[in-house]
């Protein structure tokens, strides 16, 4: 039996993800189909997500939108199996991020705390951005931190793993700033490389499908426009 997507609702008043239920898609039918839920106790939004050797990870994420919860969680769902496992918690917790698998290890890369708020300013968690990245070994299933820090840290970063490098671009951070910087982290190297920007700033959750045609190609012209890089909004259109 093959599960090959992910298909999530909405906490009632953002766009951020809760992946109640994933569901089965048949390539030949284009049919879906209910799988097992989210346990109840584990279910948040504004999480990340990846895939490797078969199985769904989800990992940390907030249980209450914009409010509180903020969690370090780690799960496991087989669709082998249709079994779902608590993993060890990722070494903090994070939430609007995005994933990525790369060289046998899941990065969690951006992201902030949107459980924390001021007396006067609530929305003071838009600068509450996460820098470190946490990887998961899943030959050794343990947590470790880059020392290199995400040279501009946000939330709601793109993230792509291409050619032996994780870029990181755009996402947004107080004073509704939406950013245009672009990463490289060099994972033999585990150092932070600039790769250019985005002409204009913008936060998503794209993956390496979507990077510009020849961008990660050696002393490619790596400028970016607006048609190259996609966006899933919250209203399932393109911006």
């Amino acid at each position: 039996m093959r599960w090959p997507a992910v298909l999530s609702c909405w906490l009632p008043w953002h766009c951020c993800a809760v992946a109640l239920y994933p569901k089965r898609a048949d390539p030949s039918g284009d049919e879906w189909e209910k799988a097992p839920a989210v346990p109840e106790s584990r279910r948040r939004g504004g999480a990340g997500t990846a895939v490797c050797d078969g199985k769904i990870y989800l990992a940390c994420g907030i249980t209450d939108g914009h409010t509180s919860g903020t969690v370090a969680w780690f799960d496991e769902f087989d669709p082998a199996t249709g079994e779902w496992t608590e993993l060890p918690d990722a070494p903090r917790a994070r939430d609007h991020f995005s994933a990525v698998v790369s060289d046998g290890q899941l990065d969690l890369v951006g992201g902030r705390n949107a459980s924390y708020h001021e007396p006067d300013n609530f929305t003071a968690f838009f600068d509450e951005v996460v820098p470190e990245v946490d990887g998961y070994d899943f030959s050794t299933g343990a947590w470790s931190t880059l020392p290199a820090k995400l040279p501009v840290p946000t939330a709601a970063g793109g993230l792509a793993a291409l050619d032996g490098s994780i870029y990181y671009f755009g996402g947004e951070t107080g004073q509704g700033l939406v950013h245009s910087d672009a990463h490289r982290l060099d994972t033999a190297t585990g150092e932070w490389h600039p790769a250019g920007s985005l002409v204009t700033g913008l936060p998503g959750w794209p993956d390496a499908s979507m990077w510009p045609p020849g961008a990660a190609a050696e002393g490619a012209d790596r400028s970016w426009t607006r048609p190259k890089c996609w966006m899933p909004a919250c209203d399932g259109g393109l911006r």
